[in-house]
């Protein structure tokens, strides 16, 4: 029987803020584009999921720090682990924003059947932001355990023509 650990559940979550930051965002630009109020409503309700989704992902990722740091494996570099926790709580409270502008601009809705302007521009400033955070903190997380990722990283090629294990390379460490 396989035992999930924090960091199963961080790595099984953390696909929700990611698809659906872009996700929201393709949807909301649509409501845009097609100046229709029903799908501007849809994609701020998804905001609010997303934003609820991204707070137990940014705890079971912490989590997973925890866990992991102290056990100091041999495919995990430890020193990509902070830059990855900084860019997390920059997407997390980026999206948890968007999440809370949604619900503004929702009740807003509700109450006068128009949104406010100022506030839906905001929301496209942030949803491209927090695109941006979470693509360097997914690509930061992808360091930590993947150096195929990481800057500078060379594959090496035996004699015969076959490519080296990256991991073990000395010019990877």
């Amino acid at each position: 029987m396989t035992h999930i650990n924090w960091m199963h559940l961080h790595l099984m979550l953390i696909h929700f803020p990611i698809a659906g930051v872009f996700f929201g965002f393709l949807l909301f630009s649509a409501g845009l584009w097609m100046k229709n109020n029903e799908v501007k409503k849809v994609s701020l309700g998804f905001f609010v999921l997303i934003a609820l989704m991204t707070i137990p992902t940014y705890i079971a990722g912490q989590m997973a720090e925890d866990s992991i740091k102290p056990l100091h494996l041999s495919n995990v570099d430890n020193k990509y682990i902070d830059p990855h926790c900084d860019a997390a709580t920059a997407s997390l409270v980026t999206i948890e924003l968007i999440g809370a502008a949604s619900i503004v601009e929702l009740e807003f809705m509700r109450r006068k059947k128009r949104l406010l302007p100022w506030l839906f521009n905001s929301l496209i400033i942030l949803s491209v932001i927090a695109i941006g955070f979470i693509a360097w903190t997914g690509n930061l997380g992808g360091e930590i355990c993947h150096p195929e990722v990481r800057p500078g990283f060379k594959y090496f090629v035996t004699p015969d023509g076959v490519p080296s294990n990256p991991v073990s390379s000395p010019h990877n460490q």
